[in-house]
């Protein structure tokens, strides 16, 4: 393929318009209750839209719009990746993004301890942590923080899962029988 001939990612029309929606709303609408509502239904809606913008996920995570950044954590949220747990983390940085936007990563960070295998349990450990202390650096948002504070008890669960404590293993099998004749 020569350079000319380089495959350029369609952004779908529909979410094009609710990252622009967002920006709008967050510029137009004073901080409150009602302005969080209607970003939360634009965030949903995103969310609907993700299977259809997994490729422009590269594009969002690094452009200058925020509505742009959000809909990337839409797609993660949906279809978590170990490849941007780090981009995750770092978007809880209150220096970064804004508080509705590093709350959705943190979402995104505990959707991906549930999904992600057992293998990745030392990186989602790193990267959860980390956002957990980027988010304690804005302590007057207590959502952020105890999302994330359940992403690493769920991760200590998930994490701690012995060989010999799955269904499979024969001592295992016997302590269930013995249970069970009693």
């Amino acid at each position: 393929m020569q350079h000319d001939e380089v495959e350029t990612v369609k952004v779908p029309d529909r979410l094009r318009d609710l990252c622009e929606a967002y920006d709008q709303t967050r510029e137009d609408m004073v901080p409150g209750t009602a302005r969080t509502r209607k970003m939360t239904a634009i965030f949903e809606e995103m969310k609907t839209q993700a299977p259809l913008a997994q490729a422009s996920l590269r594009e969002f995570k690094v452009h200058e719009s925020a509505g742009f950044r959000l809909a990337a954590i839409a797609i993660l949220q949906v279809f978590p990746s170990k490849d941007d747990l780090k981009w995750l983390a770092k978007c809880l940085d209150p220096n970064v993004e804004k508080p509705f936007v590093g709350y959705h990563a943190a979402v995104a960070l505990a959707q991906a301890v549930r999904s992600l295998s057992m293998s990745d349990c030392s990186l989602l450990h790193s990267e959860v942590a980390r956002a957990l202390a980027l988010a304690k650096l804005n302590p007057d948002d207590p959502p952020r923080i105890q999302t994330l504070e359940y992403a690493l008890k769920e991760l200590a669960v998930k994490c701690s899962t012995k060989k010999g404590q799955r269904d499979g293993d024969p001592d295992h099998l016997s302590n269930r029988r013995r249970i069970a004749e009693r």
